[in-house]
């Protein structure tokens, strides 16, 4: 009993460390994470991912992979497809705008941009409510080469307005993959809500913004002859052609930024997430289970294998099924592949975009653009923190 006694002090002294330190914990935590406005999530998170959606009496959901080219919508957007819930659509506009309607870098004048907004939301619609109604969907969303050869879902079912309801209506939710240039003008999110808005009874939406450094972004689209031209030096034309391309480019994200904080409380507090390439490449696991908790998609061990690195069980050969260390590698190479001046010409054009993003300026420091050790980016986006 006296020893027992003796004991006691110690016993209680050892609990009260062990608190101290669980509580101390806690709260280290919470000190770490970036304080952001609190996204509400769309479903529980641990939902069954075998519970297909039968039903038409629930507003259908779509999740729309909002961003460039060149911004790394590749590896997000497989974040979502290759999900079993996930019904994917690939860049629906991509025909609608450029065959159609001409060159997305190209601003449409009154008339044309009108018959466009039209047909942007014939096309959605059909999409949002798996409809494919429209006698122009599956010609637009699907190549030819697609539909001749019926190289989608399952290679033996035939590429049809009833096998496309079908399969649509199998999975819970849509996710299409949208590029901000083939939005209609003047301030493209606000379409996309238009649409969204449209017909509540049978559809939601739920916005994936991605956004990457616009200088990353401009490199890139100068490599792949999408705009300007290769090389250190320029005529005085390439440049001014080189600068409005490079601000059309990062004003459609600006304006579509200001839009969402202006309509924040209104309508997209809980239909809408802003995420960096950046950041999502550096923590694969981290970004995939907070952009599933806010959608509302549980995790499967698909996506487990996938982020460690294993493909998809018959999509091993596949181009972009499979995540290589050349992802991480690659973000940083424009700072190596362009002078020093042309990003000082990014950065002129994009200075409001980098700054709302947690962008760094390197303003024409050489040493500074070179140096791997220095991050480009805060550790948060000022943007998210202005959000009200």
């Amino acid at each position: 009993m006296t020893r027992r006694l003796k004991d006691a002090p110690v016993f209680v002294a050892i609990i009260f460390l062990f608190l101290i330190i669980v509580i101390y914990t806690s709260q280290s935590n919470e000190r770490i994470r970036v304080k952001m406005p609190q996204i509400e999530t769309r479903h529980s998170f641990v939902s069954s991912p075998s519970e297909v959606r039968t039903n038409n009496t629930e507003p259908r959901l779509n999740v729309i992979l909002l961003t460039h080219m060149s911004s790394g919508s590749t590896v997000v957007g497989n974040m979502l497809n290759l999900h079993p819930d996930v019904f994917y659509i690939y860049e629906p506009l991509h025909a609608l705008r450029r065959n159609v309607y001409g060159n997305e870098w190209r601003v449409l004048d009154k008339t044309k941009n009108d018959a466009f907004r039209k047909d942007f939301s014939i096309l959605l619609n059909d999409l949002f409510t798996c409809g494919f109604q429209d006698k122009r969907t599956i010609e637009l969303v699907f190549p030819k080469w697609v539909r001749y050869h019926d190289q989608w879902y399952k290679k033996s079912t035939p590429l049809t307005k009833e096998s496309l309801r079908k399969a649509c209506n199998a999975r819970k939710i849509t996710v299409t993959k949208i590029m901000q240039t083939r939005l209609p003008r003047e301030i493209g999110i606000r379409e996309v809500e238009r649409v969204c808005r449209s017909d509540p009874s049978k559809f939601d939406c739920f916005i994936v913004h991605l956004v990457r450094d616009p200088r990353a972004v401009l490199s890139s689209l100068i490599k792949r002859h999408f705009i300007g031209k290769t090389g250190k030096s320029l005529s005085p034309q390439g440049i001014g052609n080189l600068n409005d391309n490079a601000h059309l480019l990062c004003s459609l994200v600006s304006e579509n930024l200001d839009y969402v904080n202006t309509e924040w409380s209104n309508w997209f507090k809980s239909r809408y997430i802003l995420v960096r390439y950046e950041d999502v490449i550096s923590n694969m696991s981290r970004a995939v289970y907070d952009m599933y908790k806010s959608i509302g998609l549980p995790m499967v061990e698909t996506i487990v294998q996938w982020i460690k690195g294993v493909p998809p069980p018959g999509r091993a050969h596949s181009r972009g099924m499979v995540i290589s260390n050349a992802d991480v590698t690659t973000i940083d190479q424009w700072r190596f592949r362009e002078s020093s001046s042309r990003i000082s010409l990014f950065e002129e054009a994009c200075g409001p975009l980098m700054e709302a993003m947690g962008y760094v300026f390197i303003n024409g420091s050489k040493k500074f653009q070179h140096n791997k050790s220095k991050t480009l980016r805060t550790p948060y986006v000022p943007f998210l923190r202005d959000l009200h």
